[in-house]
C-alpha cells in the first residue's frame, strides 16, 4: 500500500508543479486593516462581501476595516454566520448573499474558519457547478472571486494556501478543498487584531503554524522555496511564541507570529503536511477538538516516529532553532529538536491528552487518516496500523 501511496502522491505533486500558484500580495503591520478600503479602490473593486463570525464582530475587530471601506465609498454587505469548522451550508448562504448584492470581492476576517468559508464562497459565486461539487481536490477550475484574507489568529495560513477545510452539514466529516483558484489575492497581516486572543488560542494557533512548517520541511517532496519558508517560520515561532503567550499585548510578537504563519502556509503549499494533520483532522471531526490543538497534540509524537526517517531534516531544524551547531552529531541534534517541540508544547500549557478519545473509535480514525495521507501527503515514511494505534495511545486519557 505504501508504494501505491507514493505513486499517487508523487503524481499529485507532479501535477502541482505544472500549476501556477500565486503568492498573495501582503499588507503588514499593526493597524494595516485600515488600508483595505484604499487597496480596493485602487484595484477597481466596488462591492464587497465581508465574511466573519460573531466573535470577531462582537469584539469590534472589523470596525477599522469597515470604516476604511466607508471612507473610500466601497459598498459592502456582511455575512457573520460562520461557525467553527465551516460547512457547505454556511458558504452557500454567504454566496447567495453575495450574488444578490452583485459583489466583486470577498473580504474574509477571522481565523481559519471564516477564511476557508470565504474561499468556498468565492468559488461558488463564479461557478456554474453546485457548491457541493466544488469541494475536493482540483474541483475548482474557473477563477474564483478575488479574496482578501485578514487573519485574526497566527496559525492556519489559510490567507495564503491553496486549501480550505470544509465540513459536511449532516455528518460533520471534513473534506479538504484544494485549488490554486482559491488562493487569496491579498493577505493583511495585522497583529493588532490578535491582541485579545486568549493565551490558549495563541498557543493552539501557533502550533498549527509550527506543524505546517515542520511537516512541510520533513516532506518527501520538499523543495527549496518550501524549505526556506518552513525554516523561517520554525525559527520565528520558536523565538516569539513564548512572548505572545505571556503577554498578549506584545504587538511585535503578534506581528511576527502572523508573518510566521504566512510563511508556514507558503511552505505547506509547496510541500504539503503529514500525519499530525491527518490524525488531527479526525480529532476535530469526531470530537470537535480545535484544529490547532489537535494537530499540535500529535506533532511531537509524529516527530518521534520519524526520528530516523527524517533525522537529517530534524537535525537541520535544531540548528535553525539554535539548539546546536551544524557539525554536531545529527542524531543528537534531531533528539534536541524533538525535545524542544515537546518542551514548547508543555510551556504553553496545551492539553497532553484528548479527553474525548475512545479506543472504540480507533478503527474509523485510522482508516480515515490513512485515506487522507495516502492520497495527499508526502510523508517521510508510512505507518502500519500497529504504529497508528500506538500513536493514538499516546494521546488517550
Amino acid at each position: 500500500m505504501s508504494l501505491i501511496a507514493r505513486i499517487q502522491v508523487g503524481m499529485l505533486f507532479l501535477i502541482g508543479k505544472m500549476l501556477t500558484i500565486r503568492v498573495p500580495e501582503t499588507i503588514t503591520g499593526a493597524g494595516s486593516r485600515e488600508k483595505i478600503g484604499a487597496w480596493c479602490k485602487a484595484h477597481g473593486y466596488q462591492r464587497a462581501l465581508v465574511i466573519m463570525d460573531q466573535v470577531v464582530k462582537g469584539l469590534g475587530i472589523a470596525d477599522k476595516l469597515l470604516q476604511s471601506l466607508d471612507r473610500e465609498g466601497i459598498e459592502y454587505v456582511i455575512y457573520d454566520g460562520v461557525q467553527p469548522n465551516p460547512t457547505v451550508g454556511m458558504a452557500k448562504a454567504a454566496a447567495e448573499l453575495g450574488q444578490r448584492n452583485r459583489v466583486d470581492i470577498i473580504i474574509a476576517l477571522g481565523g481559519g474558519s471564516p477564511i476557508d468559508c470565504g474561499k468556498l464562497t468565492a468559488a461558488a459565486i463564479t461557478s456554474k457547478k453546485s457548491i457541493e461539487k466544488l469541494v475536493g481536490i482540483l474541483k475548482v477550475r474557473q477563477e474564483a472571486l478575488p479574496v482578501i484574507a485578514v487573519p485574526t489568529t497566527a496559525g492556519t495560513g489559510s490567507e495564503v494556501t491553496v486549501g480550505a477545510v470544509i465540513s459536511d452539514d449532516v455528518t460533520h466529516s471534513k473534506t479538504i478543498m484544494i485549488s490554486p483558484a482559491i488562493v487569496p489575492m491579498l493577505a493583511v497581516l495585522d497583529g493588532e487584531t490578535m491582541i485579545d486572543l486568549p493565551p490558549q488560542w495563541t498557543a493552539a494557533t501557533a502550533f498549527d503554524a509550527l506543524t505546517h512548517a515542520v511537516e512541510a520541511y520533513i516532506s518527501a517532496h520538499k523543495n527549496a522555496d518550501g524549505a526556506e519558508n518552513a525554516t523561517a517560520a520554525v525559527s520565528l515561532i520558536n523565538k516569539y511564541l513564548g512572548r505572545a503567550f505571556e503577554n498578549g499585548g506584545d504587538v511585535e510578537a503578534r506581528d511576527t507570529l502572523s508573518l510566521a504563519a504566512y510563511k508556514a502556509g507558503l511552505a505547506m503549499n509547496k510541500c504539503s503536511v503529514g500525519y499530525a494533520h491527518a490524525f488531527g483532522h479526525r480529532l476535530t471531526g469526531f470530537y470537535d477538538l480545535p484544529h490547532g490543538m489537535a494537530v499540535g497534540l500529535f506533532l511531537p509524537h509524529v516527530l518521534e516516529i520519524n526520528r530516523k526517517a527524517a533525522q537529517k531534516e530534524l537535525a537541520e531544524l535544531a540548528v535553525v532553532c539554535e539548539l546546536g551547531k551544524a557539525d554536531e552529531n545529527p542524531e543528537a541534534l534531531a533528539d534536541r529538536f524533538i525535545e524542544r517541540v515537546f518542551e514548547l508544547y508543555r510551556d504553553v500549557k496545551l492539553p497532553q491528552k484528548c479527553d474525548q478519545l475512545k479506543k472504540s473509535d480507533y478503527p474509523a480514525i485510522i482508516k480515515e487518516a490513512f485515506k487522507e495521507t495516502n492520497a495527499t501527503y508526502a510523508v517521510p515514511r508510512y505507518l502500519t496500523k500497529q504504529e497508528a494505534t500506538a500513536l493514538l495511545d499516546k494521546v488517550l486519557p
